[in-house]
């Protein structure tokens, strides 16, 4: 039988999460739950958030991700390089290349 996980929460941590999980396990089922409903109306409240190197780093690992989050972000200016993404962009983007 294959393994089953249930992952609690479809934010950037629980879409990443399957990702990781797909990567060492191709043969998983993975379902995810998430307090937002089923049609995946966006949260009007969603804030932005920074992608740092080392998240990069991670995010580069799954094929064609980085690129596309490049291509939504903005680089700050000034201090550590940082990409600023909107959340519901971000979790978009991670669900595209679960569904890839």
């Amino acid at each position: 039988h294959p393994q089953q996980v249930c992952i609690v929460g479809a934010g950037p941590a629980g879409l990443y999460l399957a990702h990781l999980l797909l990567q060492q396990n191709d043969q998983v089922q993975i379902n995810i739950l998430d307090k937002a409903p089923e049609n995946g109306t966006p949260d009007a409240t969603a804030f932005g958030f920074g992608v740092g190197p080392r998240h990069q780093r991670c995010l580069e690992q799954i094929p064609g991700l980085w690129q596309r989050i490049e291509q939504q972000s903005a680089p700050t200016t000034g201090g550590p390089k940082v990409r600023i993404i909107n959340r519901n962009v971000f979790c978009q983007e991670l669900l595209t290349s679960l569904q890839e």
